[in-house]
């Protein structure tokens, strides 16, 4: 974008002469790019841009603003902006335009607008104490927009027509509609696209696991093209359409009953020569004409044109199993000849007029087959066979060193039995028959059954490496389409297997023989008794499939657990998002609402005690070590508070040289402040002492640590940051596929740092050097803001529910 950079680009538009028009609301910005997606040039708002709309067969674009009320239209062809023009009660949110009105999404309502800007009407909402954040327009009228995690649509009076949520949409952005009437909808923390039917039936997701927080996306006209702005908005993503759904899927349930096994390959004469009542022995084994062929049949088979490139093989390399039918389970005297996308599956010429003659995605085996050993799925079968036997292997040791162990502990308990005898003289002889009667009874019992155990795995081995020879086989011997049937052929093999792996990993049980005295000693009715005890499997068999997913860091070992003991009643107050929360040193527990402006007390047994209200809308706020005061920082304005604890009121504020403060954090000496930019550290009376530049954080979320060894945390997008107060290290900075969104940190007495994630509902546990000790996840907590730790450990504060509940947690 020739040296310009994008923060948050919130809209995103194409106009009929393919103009592509992008809003930056943090830069207050609108770039411009031409039909090739090359950069023309960019135009300054005075409002924050929010949302864009081309306007149907014109030059013009309408835009609104952020926190205005007003609203602008944009010249595309000349790149430039008209005057601001007021709508009243509108917050600048969601803006769409069709050929003859401009609609604006603001609180509980939808400003409907001429070409002018001049109000027609107003369309009220059923929803409450609502903000739409998108609009868009159908082409019969109705309208869609927006709010939160779900959206909705009305007809042009108001009338619901569908609402459609979904647990896999999460933060429901713009929104975009098809010459079909399909309409699209993108979910920002579900970092995904929503496809829908015009009466919102759900159809499919789009561009899973692809996103990053994406924020606005628009289609190209002959929607040959999607524009994303990814990234948290910092980026645009160009996609092709046909990316979004893949044209060739593989057969995910097709069983191929047939298996050619090697005594039809290795016929002991040639089969062409056969047929001209020769019988010179085979040498060769072509895998496409499945053919015996002896040294001279061979080698015209390897110039003719129809067979120079089969694929040959030595029969004495043929494995004993190998899968290479290309018949219909159903009708096996036919070849596979098509593949279906739209269900999955590989048919032959009868299957395909009587199950699949309507589907729109039938394409022919052979196009479908190419590239098909290069493809992901045949590398997923070769990797979930490696994955299989592992565990096959791992389950066998178990069982061997299981066996191992119950004999050493029968040797500790005859050991046991010996020590007993001495001490017993009556009635010992035949109280020991009986003791050892009963061990090797008992032994020999389970002993048995691990061997049956042991047998069923190499039962299992034995499939599996077969399936592993076949697939190997295919590999480097096979035809594009033999690999390509083998490996659907053979899902419904291996499923079946790795079924079989988990039921028995489900009911294998490490087995123990325990030695249990008996507690009547003086009546010598026994000694005692061998015991069975059973735990769990060294570890539980996941199925590869689910496994693809999981990207562990570390192995985690749970040091701390968390118990929901209850909510702070507040007594009436209702929260609307608390973003700061501190415990001072006598027990006080303190919260600032960034919504409702207010600071709110409770004594040492969590019980409500009072609040006051800020001049300014405060975000993080920290008690000062050894004092009874503590510092707040506001959001917006370049001012920090002090907070009087015991006469809980604000004592003074201080104005400092930030455009907004965020996080803060004390120490017994200074205050650190951690805006975008870099870290001002205070002294205790406001004062500032130095800067500490922030060159790692590109995007500050707002939340700074001091640790106890003087260095100072901050998190920044996806990260958290570590550097010295000097600022000559950086001691760290930790990223995790599992970390989505870092808030607050805290640290316990071993100066561990936790780190809260909003969106993943866990805290990451890292050492003092930046490393994953363990994730903690917490029940019956969802989008915490943020959290602290009593003064002695014992329990955790948690803003839950987007800061609308606090949460108190026990730890374990």
């Amino acid at each position: 974008m020739k040296g310009e950079k994008f923060e948050i680009i919130t809209g995103i538009t194409k106009s009929d002469n393919d103009t592509l028009i992008v809003c930056d609301v943090a830069k207050r910005t609108v770039y411009f790019y031409d039909e090739t997606d090359t950069y023309l040039s960019s135009i300054t708002s005075p409002d924050k841009p929010w949302d864009v709309a081309a306007i149907r067969g014109t030059t013009t674009a309408v835009m609104s603003s952020r926190f205005e009320p007003n609203i602008y239209f944009i010249n595309i062809e000349r790149r430039t902006k008209s005057s601001p023009i007021e709508v009243k009660q509108i917050g600048g949110y969601g803006v769409a335009a069709t050929k003859d009105n401009i609609f604006v999404g603001t609180k509980e309502m939808i400003k409907v607008l001429d070409l002018r800007g001049n109000l027609i009407r107003t369309i009220s909402l059923k929803e409450t104490e609502c903000t739409v954040s998108y609009v868009s327009v159908f082409s019969n009228g109705n309208i869609c927009y927006t709010i939160g995690d779900k959206i909705c649509c009305i007809t042009s009076d108001g009338d619901l027509v569908f609402s459609y949520a979904s647990p896999e949409l999460h933060d429901a952005r713009n929104i975009e509609i098809d010459d079909a009437g399909n309409i699209y909808v993108l979910g920002r923390y579900s970092q995904n696209l929503h496809q829908l039917t015009s009466t919102g039936t759900f159809v499919n997701i789009l561009l899973k696991k692809t996103l990053s927080e994406p924020l606005a996306f628009c289609f190209s006209k002959d929607f040959s093209k999607v524009y994303i702005a990814d990234k948290c908005g910092k980026s645009i993503s160009v996609f092709k359409t046909n990316k979004f759904t893949k044209v060739f899927k593989l057969p995910g349930r097709h069983f191929v009953k047939e298996i050619i096994s090697s005594r039809n390959m290795t016929s002991n004469y040639c089969e062409p020569c056969t047929a001209r009542g020769m019988t010179p022995t085979a040498s060769k084994w072509c895998t496409e004409c499945e053919e015996a062929l002896c040294f001279d049949c061979t080698e015209v088979h390897r110039v003719q044109k129809m067979s120079r490139n089969h694929h040959l093989v030595e029969i004495g390399k043929i494995p004993e199993k190998v899968n290479l039918s290309h018949n219909c389970s159903k009708h096996q005297h036919l070849p596979f000849d098509y593949f279906c996308v739209d269900h999955d599956v590989i048919c032959c010429k009868e299957c395909w007029p009587k199950n699949h003659q309507t589907c729109k995605n039938v394409t022919s085996i052979d196009i479908a087959s190419k590239n098909s050993k290069q493809s992901q799925s045949f590398l997923d079968s070769e990797e979930q066979l490696r994955f299989i036997l592992e565990a096959l292997k791992k389950l066998s040791k178990n069982c061997k060193d299981n066996g191992s162990r119950i004999n050493k502990e029968e040797t500790q308990i005859l050991k046991q039995i010996k020590t007993m005898k001495e001490n017993v003289i009556k009635q010992l002889e035949a109280l020991e028959e009986s003791l050892l009667k009963q061990l090797t009874e008992k032994k020999d019992k389970y002993v048995t059954s691990l061997k049956r155990q042991e047998k069923r795995i190499g039962d299992l081995v034995n499939s599996t490496k077969a399936q592993k020879e076949s697939l190997e086989f295919v590999r480097d011997h096979g035809s594009e389409k033999q690999a390509f049937v083998s490996i659907h052929s053979s899902k419904p093999v291996l499923d079946e297997i790795e079924n079989k792996v988990k039921q028995l990993t489900e009911s294998f049980a490490d087995t123990s023989l325990t030695f249990v005295e008996s507690g009547s000693k003086e009546k010598l009715a026994d000694l005692g008794s061998i015991e069975i005890k059973e735990t769990p499997c060294f570890s539980p068999f996941v199925p590869y499939k689910q496994q693809q997913s999981q990207v562990p860091v570390v192995p985690k070992r749970q040091i701390y657990s968390f118990t929901h003991i209850y909510d702070i009643d507040v007594k009436g107050e209702k929260l609307e998002g608390v973003t700061g929360i501190t415990v001072s040193d006598n027990n006080t527990l303190i919260f600032c609402d960034v919504n409702t402006s207010k600071v709110y007390f409770c004594d040492e047994n969590d019980s409500y005690q009072s609040s006051i209200i800020s001049p300014y809308q405060p975000w993080d706020i920290s008690a000062i070590p050894g004092t009874m005061t503590a510092v707040m920082s506001s959001r917006y304005e370049p001012f920090i508070q002090f907070v009087a604890i015991k006469r809980r009121r604000i004592s003074k504020e201080i104005a400092v040289e930030l455009s907004n403060c965020f996080g803060i954090d004390a120490t017994k000496d200074n205050i650190f402040i951690g805006p975008r930019e870099n870290i001002q550290v205070l002294d205790l009376s406001g004062n500032i002492q130095r800067t500490v530049k922030d060159k790692y954080g590109q995007d500050n979320s707002g939340y700074i640590l001091v640790c106890p060894n003087g260095n100072i945390c901050y998190s920044s997008g996806n990260a958290v940051h570590c550097i010295t107060l000097d600022e000559r290290h950086h001691v760290f900075s930790y990223k995790s596929s599992d970390l989505l969104y870092p808030r607050k940190m805290i640290t316990d007495d071993a100066e561990n740092i936790y780190v809260l994630d909003c969106r993943s509902q866990s805290i990451h546990k890292l050492s003092s050097t930046g490393t994953l000790v363990d994730t903690l996840s917490m029940d019956r907590c969802s989008n915490p803001y943020t959290f602290c730790f009593s003064k002695d450990l014992s329990k955790c504060y948690i803003a839950n529910r987007y800061g609308t509940t606090i949460s108190v947690f026990k730890t374990n």
